[in-house]
């Protein structure tokens, strides 16, 4: 059928998977567009959650390395702009929308529990990234 419409399968890309009675049973889950399915729940896939927090690593640290640059007291660095970036907070686009938005999407609660940590591992990145590039422990303004 794919031949008809004059397209290749990759055999490389491609992935099989088992189901029995309408439920999955291949013993791993099957991924497609950043999401797995285990046959029960529709999750992020892992590596998408450690790309963000990678990202989000990243972003304070840039933001503290520049803040030094110019100076600035390590108790000043504002967190506002970060949070709107990386947290449900603020109205920009973000990972934290596109999870929210899929799991309503998708009806699938578990993708909000997956990044219910978002916070605290904003809070653990800003500290760290702060004793890294400070030496000490950045408080909030």
């Amino acid at each position: 059928m794919i031949a008809d419409f004059g397209l290749a399968m990759s055999v490389d890309k491609t992935d099989t998977a088992d189901f029995k009675g309408g439920l999955l049973v291949s013993p791993t889950p099957i991924q497609y567009l950043g999401f797995t399915f285990d046959g029960q729940r529709t999750l992020i896939r892992p590596s998408s959650l450690d790309a963000y927090r990678g990202k989000m690593r990243r972003g304070i640290h840039a933001k503290m390395i520049a803040a030094k640059a110019k100076n600035v007291p390590s108790f000043e660095v504002f967190r506002r702009e970060s949070l709107s970036r990386y947290t449900h907070l603020g109205k920009r686009r973000n990972f934290l929308r596109y999870a929210y938005k899929a799991a309503g999407v998708m009806g699938c609660p578990e993708i909000r529990h997956q990044v219910k940590r978002h916070v605290t591992w904003f809070n653990r990145a800003w500290d760290k990234e702060a004793r890294k590039v400070f030496g000490d422990l950045v408080t909030m303004p």
